[in-house]
């Protein structure tokens, strides 16, 4: 008897440790809960912060592509064209004359044609790069766009000048040429040379 109630009594002593660590098991089971449920709200609500910050940066990006009325109705832009328009209507007209005035050699007229067309090349580069700017679809500030505006501009317009001196300098040597073979007619014919 003695045996079986010391027998029971460690047996009561094990099952009184087992149910004190079943009881913990419990709160830490409950606390580990608890804190799972604190790690899911938290990162829930990082992955929110996350999705309105990117939806902010993606909002702000957006923005940038889109074009300002300000700038999309910059004057600067219209004189651009119009210059370019007015560089080509220059040069066809100059090299039309030229060649109706059969004053310059061919090869002379050829150099026009040749500057004409590197000319040409680099309005288009500029025109390219203004329906970039001024165009939606690119990402840049408005201040970025309206110093590419200013510096196209500047290009198109150092162009222009470019065009109108050498245009005149081309049609003036040909008036020159024009002006000495007459006189050398008149001085031949005062002589009577033929």
């Amino acid at each position: 008897m003695i045996c079986l109630s010391a027998f029971l009594g460690k047996a009561q002593s094990k099952a009184q440790v087992m149910l004190e660590q079943v009881a913990d098991l419990g709160t830490s089971l409950k606390t580990l809960k608890d804190g799972y449920k604190v790690v899911s709200n938290g990162l829930d609500k990082a992955k929110s912060l996350k999705g309105n910050t990117f939806d902010q940066h993606q909002d702000y990006f957006n923005s940038l592509k889109q074009i300002n009325p300000a700038i999309s109705n910059n004057p600067k832009i219209q004189l651009i064209t119009k210059d370019q328009k007015e560089i080509i209507t220059l040069f066809q007209t100059e090299i039309s004359w030229q060649k109706q005035q059969a004053i310059l050699r061919k090869d002379e007229i050829d150099y026009i044609r040749r500057v004409y067309t590197n000319l040409l090349d680099n309005c288009n580069k500029d025109i390219d790069e203004l329906n970039t700017v001024a165009k939606p679809g690119s990402q840049m500030k408005d201040e970025e766009r309206i110093k590419n505006i200013d510096r196209i501009y500047s290009s198109t317009t150092d162009k222009y000048e470019f065009a109108q001196s050498f245009l005149h300098k081309t049609h003036q040597l040909a008036l020159d040429r024009k002006a000495d073979k007459t006189q050398r007619d008149v001085i031949k014919k005062l002589y009577g040379i033929n």
